[in-house]
């Protein structure tokens, strides 16, 4: 499950005041700009997250049988119709979408990825021909989005670009006096 990301900036004493002014206007400029900036570079930064592991080789190898079909040992990688899949897209402001975005399907108009992709993430075991064979799981989206560093630095990216306009506009307001404090 993928953790949640909460930024709270802790505001006492005579700040307090100042600090609501501040919200009063900046949040609906700069602030909201400057967030949906931070999201699409969160989401820009996971994508490419997913897409480096997956051609990095980070999962369990294939089966022999496997690489003598494919002709190489690249899990998660054949024809590229996967990583063509992976993407972005603005769901509404502050909230993006990540991960398999266009979905591919046979002649017969049946989806092909919605039933490939979950037994490549999370594995599965399948009998061809009377033969059982097991395919390990490669969690190539679960990795990015509970990974502690991946998740560090969106929080450095929400960070900066709350703190980029907390700068600008808390000069001479007093909020950012010393007792104002950003956590991420």
């Amino acid at each position: 499950m993928a953790k949640m990301f909460e930024h709270k900036i802790i505001i006492s004493g005579k700040d307090q005041k100042a600090f609501k002014a501040f919200l009063d206007y900046a949040w609906k400029t700069e602030m909201k700009v400057e967030l949906n900036k931070a999201v699409k570079g969160a989401a820009l930064f996971l994508l490419s997250e997913i897409r480096k592991r997956i051609h990095d080789k980070q999962y369990v190898a294939n089966a022999p049988m496997t690489v003598e079909r494919k002709g190489h040992n690249t899990p998660l990688v054949d024809e590229g119709t996967l990583l063509d899949t992976l993407n972005y897209f603005k769901v509404r402001d502050l909230v993006y979408h990540v991960g398999l975005l266009k979905d591919q399907k046979t002649s017969s108009g049946e989806s092909t990825l919605k039933k490939i992709v979950p037994i490549l993430h999370d594995g599965a075991t399948i009998i061809i021909n009377g033969k059982v064979i097991r395919i390990p799981p490669r969690p190539f989206l679960a990795d990015v989005w509970t990974d502690d560093k991946v998740l560090d630095e969106i929080k450095k990216i929400w960070t900066i670009a709350i703190q980029k306009v907390l700068v600008k506009y808390g000069k001479g307001t007093g909020f950012l006096s010393g007792t104002g404090e950003l956590y991420a």
